[in-house]
């Protein structure tokens, strides 16, 4: 059995959701998805990671 990752980098995410990389960095960018609550960058890395659960919260207009 596979188990759901909590964390996922935007192509992944995008995958998961419909929305397109673009609209994912966007939410990131604009401040709509905030850090450590919807996305984390880890210090020694460039790369971002988005939290599913919380960005899941956020698409049903719940509090993230």
């Amino acid at each position: 059995m596979i188990k759901a990752a909590k964390y996922v980098v935007a192509s992944k995410l995008a995958e998961m959701t419909g929305l397109t990389v673009a609209a994912i960095n966007a939410k990131r960018v604009q401040g709509k998805w905030l850090q450590n609550i919807h996305w984390r960058q880890p210090p020694d890395e460039n790369t971002i990671y988005y939290c599913v659960p919380a960005i899941e919260r956020w698409i049903e207009g719940g509090p993230s």
